[in-house]
């Protein structure tokens, strides 16, 4: 067997590509930062365009940079997440490869204070959702030609990571910024804030890894087993580092949590996950 890793720059793909490395598995591996790779200008593919003919797993990793810039990126967000994702498909069914596996995220869905199945509403009202919906859908019209696996990821964090909201959060209670609580319809002034359950970057290579394996084909989240809330997550960070967090009530109201239920995951994958104190400190550590 051997990988394709589509955005093998990224922080998912760079640690994917060291877990196959690690594990002497055959693998080739594509970045923006390659001559052949997607152009950083457009988010397409660069010509001439191909694949190694020796592939069987193609993994597509590459995220658009702009996917926080509204319509002044939307262009670029559904170059990357939609339209390369469908060329990068017909071309592994083109080469032979029997399975693609598309990382999409956990941000599809519409926010719940419940745990999120994965035949939930979804959501369409930003170009970052909306560009990993189009994708697979379209991905849907290939299951005739090529075993399709789709992942959506919440809150995947580790070592090296920069700007999302495990980092975030380091970052502010390193820093004595204040972290914003935004309660729910009915919560308290003490509420914990939005709540999810972060996976560790090294359980998420696991499960992907473990997709990748696996005969079946499946559209599952991919997450922790821990439901945290920011104050608790910002509470354990100042445990860990000796700084006492600095909380912020806001007046504003947050529309809900992003919790993913893991029951579909669980019954296609076994995995053992590594508790969250441990892999925030590992996290943390490795950073200073």
């Amino acid at each position: 067997m051997k990988f394709l890793v589509i955005g093998s720059g990224g922080f998912m793909g760079s640690n994917f590509v060291q877990h196959l490395s690690q594990n002497d598995i055959h693998y080739a591996s594509i970045s923006s930062q390659d001559e052949l790779g997607l152009d950083p200008r457009t988010g397409l593919w660069k010509e001439p365009f191909s694949f190694p003919d020796d592939v069987s797993v193609v993994v597509y990793f590459s995220q658009s940079p702009h996917f926080r810039d509204g319509w002044k990126g939307a262009s670029h967000v559904m170059a990357v997440n939609s339209f390369s994702v469908v060329k990068a498909v017909s071309e592994a069914v083109r080469i032979g490869a029997k399975k693609f596996i598309f990382i999409s995220t956990g941000s599809v869905y519409c926010p719940s204070s419940e745990p999120i199945t994965e035949d939930a509403s979804l959501s369409r009202n930003n170009w970052y959702a909306l560009s990993k919906l189009h994708a697979e859908e379209a991905l849907a019209l290939f299951k005739n030609e090529i075993e399709i696996s789709i992942l959506r990821p919440f809150g995947v964090f580790g070592p090296g990571q920069k700007d999302r909201l495990i980092p975030n959060l380091i970052s502010s209670v390193q820093n004595a910024k204040p972290i914003t609580i935004q309660k729910s319809d009915g919560e308290t002034d003490d509420a914990g804030g939005f709540r999810t359950n972060p996976c560790y970057i090294d359980d998420a290579v696991n499960i992907i890894y473990e997709v990748a394996l696996s005969d079946e084909t499946l559209c599952a989240n991919l997450a922790g087993e821990e439901v945290l809330s920011v104050k608790e997550i910002g509470d354990l960070i100042g445990s860990i580092i000796g700084k006492e967090p600095i909380f912020d009530v806001s007046d504003r109201q947050r529309a809900g949590d992003l919790i993913g239920d893991l029951s579909l995951l669980k019954r296609h994958i076994s995995v053992e996950f590594t508790p969250f104190a441990d892999a925030l400190t590992q996290t943390i550590e490795s950073d200073k």
